[in-house]
């Protein structure tokens, strides 16, 4: 694991995400018990994630020479 995030309403959403290097990105939504890849992405090294704002969480990660943006807690980037 290369980086952690954790949604500040952790306790309410039980959300985190991991940054997993060459290995992509994993997502958990029950505190950890399971986790899923919620996008396809050959790295991720640094991963950070805001509030819920509008029923939305916003997620920002970077992987390789690049950084993605995700409105929709990581379900898609721009």
């Amino acid at each position: 694991v290369q980086d952690l995030a954790v949604a500040p309403d952790w306790t309410a959403s039980r959300t985190a995400f991991a940054a997993l290097g060459d290995a992509g990105m994993q997502r958990t939504r029950d505190g950890g018990a399971t986790w899923d890849p919620p996008l396809t992405l050959d790295k991720v090294t640094r991963v950070v994630t805001g509030p819920v704002s509008g029923g939305t969480r916003t997620l920002a990660f970077a992987g390789g020479p690049y950084c993605y943006l995700s409105e929709d807690d990581g379900d898609t980037i721009q």
